[in-house]
């Protein structure tokens, strides 16, 4: 299916306003006859609050009026369907991404869209949000190189040497040692490793720990700690299955958000976890007095060596994390071949 990027001049500008909003004349522009009278917006502008969500509105607004509907796993995402042909229309403030099953129907789409605002149009997807998106046979490779590179720019570290894991399994990173020179650094780096496990989700225990000293970072190296829950557990084996809720909670709305761009999944997703009181819990019935204001669904026990989701919550050996590493669809560029685009 042709995947197009677009972008919206000036998106903001397109809203409209439903509140009664007033501002000073500009600069340059005070009629001297009413030095001292105020402007009635019509429309929304850049720095007012109420901005983002009038072009939201508008542009949902659009999307409602030329057919296409909202997808109820995500509120940016609008679906059209035409007979046998499917339209996917994602709205992120002023970047769209438009997939369409034929390229009649995307041009129709882009062309709907030039008519109603003024836009560029960005041609296949290429870069989107920090990104780089490459299509291959097979599908799209997604990278961050140029992102982390900007990020090892910012860190000093271009000529540092790699290392074969984020974390390695003895280090420790706590409150002891001196502190760093520069903490807003810190704090800028973290939020930007933050964003670089979106196409690198084998660095997020790393990045995870780093986040527990944002408010008084110091030089030492990382470690494991056990993960921190919002809620306190009464009990080991109610924090597993609180950890295990959250896992279904994400995975009962990817599967609906793959029915929506209809690509179901026809067998169940299978939910791992290797807490031993949690398989004694679930191959007995009986309401356990610590445990009994849990509901028991269905768990399932698996070897430590199994459990893929280790590489988020600890340092593991390098074989290992490489091992797991795989299972996330993390991996080098495909070489390019004749033919692709």
């Amino acid at each position: 299916w042709p995947i197009y990027q677009l972008d919206v001049k000036i998106a903001f500008l397109n809203g409209d306003l439903s509140e009664t909003v007033y501002m000073h004349q500009p600069p340059g522009f005070v009629d001297p006859r009413y030095p001292h009278h105020v402007c009635l917006l019509q429309k929304s502008l850049y720095g007012l609050k109420q901005a983002p969500r009038a072009w939201f509105q508008r542009s949902a607004g659009y999307a409602t009026r030329v057919g296409f509907y909202h997808s109820r796993c995500d509120s940016s995402l609008f679906i059209l369907r035409r007979g046998s042909q499917v339209a996917y229309l994602l709205i992120y403030v002023d970047d769209i991404i438009l997939i369409a099953s034929s390229t009649y129907l995307l041009q129709q789409v882009i062309t709907s869209l030039h008519n109603e605002f003024d836009m560029t149009d960005l041609k296949a997807l290429n870069y989107f949000l920090g990104i780089s998106a490459t299509r291959h046979s097979t599908g799209l490779f997604l990278s961050q190189k140029q992102y982390a590179i900007e990020l090892l720019v910012r860190a000093h570290m271009t000529n540092c040497n790699p290392s074969k894991t984020p974390v390695d399994t003895d280090s420790k990173l706590g409150p002891e040692g001196v502190p760093v020179q520069d903490p807003t650094l810190y704090r800028s780096l973290a939020g930007g490793l933050q964003y670089l496990r979106f196409t690198r989700p084998d660095i997020s225990y790393a990045v995870q720990q780093i986040f527990l000293y944002m408010h008084d970072p110091r030089d030492n190296l990382l470690s494991w700690s056990s993960k921190r829950q919002q809620t306190i557990s009464r009990s080991g084996a109610e924090a597993e299955y609180r950890g295990v809720a959250n896992v279904v909670a994400e995975t009962a709305w990817l599967r609906n958000l793959l029915r929506e761009l209809h690509s179901p999944l026809f067998a169940a997703t299978l939910v791992y976890c290797d807490n031993v009181s949690a398989t004694y819990l679930s191959a007995n019935p009986v309401q356990h007095q610590r445990t009994k204001h849990i509901e028991i669904d269905i768990h399932f026990f698996v070897t430590w060596l199994l459990l893929y989701a280790d590489i988020f919550t600890k340092g593991l050996p390098s074989a290992l994390f490489e091992d797991f590493r795989s299972s996330l669809s993390v991996r080098l560029p495909p070489a390019p071949t004749g033919g692709e685009y």
